[in-house]
């Protein structure tokens, strides 16, 4: 279980900066688009779970915060068009 874990975490960490690199990139595109994959970037990549939690006082579930970054990423697809 602790191999499962640290495996996600290294996932989250590259598809992470995959997806902030490409919002930093996205500026051509539009300066909303760009912003709003930033924004999914960093929330995918580990700390900012830690921190949302840490913040909130308490463990939460991931579906939450993969739902969020799925609409942030289905709305940058459609401010880009």
């Amino acid at each position: 279980m602790a191999d499962q874990k640290k495996g996600l975490r290294i996932l989250g960490w590259i598809v992470g900066i995959l997806v902030l690199i490409s919002g930093v990139f996205g500026f051509g595109s539009g300066v909303l688009y760009a912003i709003i994959v930033i924004i999914a970037g960093l929330l995918i990549i580990p700390p900012a779970h830690d921190l949302i939690a840490k913040k909130m006082g308490a463990k939460m579930a991931l579906w939450p915060k993969w739902i969020v970054i799925v609409v942030l990423l289905i709305v940058a697809g459609y401010v880009q068009q």
